[in-house]
């Protein structure tokens, strides 16, 4: 049952690449089922800096994640 609830989380994050707004609400689910205290998500698209979104975890270190993302992981 845990397992199906989890698929259905990250299918509803999937499903949020047409619909961003609902990437946080998708991503705060699946933090939810797995009992973490946060959840980040990272994207790195060709041409753009990679970006990321984070629930339960400050906006500055999602945004510092995502720079070192940039910089080829690099801290």
């Amino acid at each position: 049952m845990q397992a199906e609830a989890v698929f259905g989380a990250v299918e509803r994050i999937y499903d949020a690449a047409a619909r961003p707004e609902g990437c946080a609400d998708s991503l705060d689910i699946l933090r939810g089922l797995v009992g973490a205290d946060h959840a980040v998500l990272l994207t790195r698209e060709a041409g753009r800096p990679p970006a990321g979104l984070g629930v339960g975890v400050d906006g500055g270190a999602v945004k510092r994640l995502a720079d070192a993302a940039g910089d080829g992981g690099a801290a």
